[in-house]
């Protein structure tokens, strides 16, 4: 996909009451990036699909950063490229914006979209 994640750590993450939070993606400033899946949500055994579901999910956020940041690099109309970057700018979390605005923002939507068709 064109990124550099260099480690996926499963370890507690914590979350806001109500929610579980699976996992998540931390990109750094020189570049390369960090996966981290919930230990408590992967010991329960959440099952094999919902965990590749997860890690694709995260990759993907994974190249849609690389996109925003190199769209010379990707093949991705400059409509798309446009909508993540604003989307990033403009991030919606489910603790100041609520679940579904935060579902709905065009890189959820995608991410969710791609780890689907993937696993």
């Amino acid at each position: 996909m064109g990124i550099d994640v260099q480690a996926i750590h499963i370890e507690p993450l914590e979350s806001e009451p109500g929610y579980i939070l699976n996992g998540m993606l931390s990109r750094y400033s020189d570049g390369h990036m960090e996966m981290f899946l919930n230990r408590e949500w992967v010991e329960k055994d959440s099952g094999y699909d919902q965990i590749m579901e997860t890690l694709c999910h995260e990759m993907r956020h994974g190249y849609q950063h690389s996109v925003v940041e190199h769209p010379e690099r990707y093949i991705v109309s400059e409509e798309t490229v446009n909508a993540w970057r604003d989307n990033f700018n403009d991030y919606k979390t489910t603790e100041e914006d609520g679940y579904d605005a935060y579902r709905q923002q065009s890189v959820e939507a995608d991410a969710r979209k791609f780890a689907e068709r993937v696993v």
